[in-house]
């Protein structure tokens, strides 16, 4: 386990601007979506991401902490969970859309 030095997404968002630094801002989204593309390919969702849970360590690296409401996933129940949110975004408002088709990328069917 890293130390992460009590510096979350959820300070960085509140006391930076990140809007003045997008180079950074993408590159914490990518390491964000790549690690959760990882814990998903291992059959694991985290049901509780948000800034606050959303690491960055001394080098500005993401590590997703706080897995006390993960839970293991099956192939099936992967399968099942993107055809409901495939219906949830041609059914649902547009604001909705977006998050829900960026899930249905970053989310792999297990192996």
């Amino acid at each position: 386990m890293e130390l992460c030095a009590a510096k979350t997404l959820r300070r960085v968002i509140d006391h930076e601007n990140l809007s003045s630094n997008p180079d950074r801002a993408w590159s914490l989204f990518r390491e964000l979506a790549d690690g959760l593309a990882y814990i998903h390919s291992k059959g694991v969702i985290h049901r509780d991401l948000k800034p606050a849970n959303v690491l960055l360590d001394a080098e500005d690296h993401v590590k997703i902490g706080d897995f006390g409401l993960a839970k293991p996933i099956t192939r099936h129940q992967a399968a099942t969970a993107r055809k409901e949110l495939a219906s949830l975004i041609v059914s649902s408002s547009p604001y909705l859309s977006y998050s829900n088709h960026i899930y249905l990328c970053l989310t792999p069917v297990p192996h």
